[in-house]
């Protein structure tokens, strides 16, 4: 008897062990790391609600728990406002990326004077009704970023951007990522915000329009400059990474994808 509880305790013992370790390696969005990010350029405010979706949700929305991205579409396309965040490895990488254009007739509304400043993220019902959206096939986020929260997806091909020649004048495509795969598909996280974003064919892709000082405007999709996608892509979609768009000016959607997560448990 003495026998079998010593080798009780030593099996409760050796489990305790285990999972203590095991809960030593998982890797999240502590408070520490928001600091350390902030530090290195990343914005504060999108970092906090990014913990807060994850305190609710976990990591398990991803294969792995290494990597998260977010995009601050508050500040220009000037500057680097996109962050790919190891929480392991507390490091971080910065890109430029653009913005959607939210053309409609002709007018891109979402940035009109293309100073690099996204505006707005969806259309009036007004606006729609006045363009005779429904014979076109529009709806309010036509061409617009969608704010909230993303898992990555696979990469595929999309023939529609392939190479081509129209009216005998050669049109580049996407840039490719992998093979001939040229895009990444996104899985929209937020209800009513961003939920259709794959059925609306909204991906993560490289274009050549992206190569001046300000960032061209893209048909709502995250683009990034032909040579920094494919590292870029890759790794989000390696690891089906969580991905934030923080979009503070559109306030509706804004408050709408942070409905229901619990509050900060950060101190400023």
């Amino acid at each position: 008897m003495k026998k079998m509880t010593k080798t009780i305790k030593s099996i409760t013992l050796w489990l305790a062990l285990s999972l203590l370790g095991g809960a030593q390696n998982l890797v999240g969005l502590s408070c520490e790391d928001i600091q350390i990010f902030e530090k290195k350029g990343v914005t504060k405010q999108a970092l906090l609600d990014l913990k807060r979706y994850i305190d609710m949700h976990g990591m398990n929305q991803q294969k792995k728990s290494d990597v998260i991205s977010l995009a601050d579409y508050s500040i220009s396309s000037v500057k680097k406002r996109f962050w790919i965040l190891n929480l392991k490895k507390k490091t971080v990488q910065a890109y430029k990326v653009s913005h959607g254009s939210g053309k409609l007739g002709g007018v891109a509304y979402g940035d009109l004077e293309h100073d690099g400043m996204l505006n707005q993220c969806r259309f009036s019902s007004e606006r729609l009704l006045k363009f005779n959206a429904r014979k076109h096939r529009k709806h309010t986020q036509q061409n617009m970023t969608r704010p909230g929260f993303f898992r990555s997806g696979a990469l595929y091909n999309s023939p529609s951007h392939r190479e081509k020649r129209k009216n005998g004048r050669l049109v580049k495509g996407w840039p490719n990522i992998r093979g001939s795969l040229n895009a990444m598909r996104l899985k929209g996280l937020s209800p009513g915000v961003n939920d259709k974003a794959m059925a609306q064919g909204v991906v993560m892709h490289g274009a050549w329009y992206n190569q001046a000082k300000i960032m061209g405007r893209s048909y709502g999709c995250p683009a990034f400059t032909p040579s920094e996608a494919p590292e870029i892509l890759q790794t989000l979609t390696d690891e089906k990474a969580l991905f934030y768009s923080y979009v503070p000016q559109c306030k509706a959607y804004y408050a709408n994808a942070l409905k229901g997560l619990p509050a900060s448990k950060c101190k400023d």
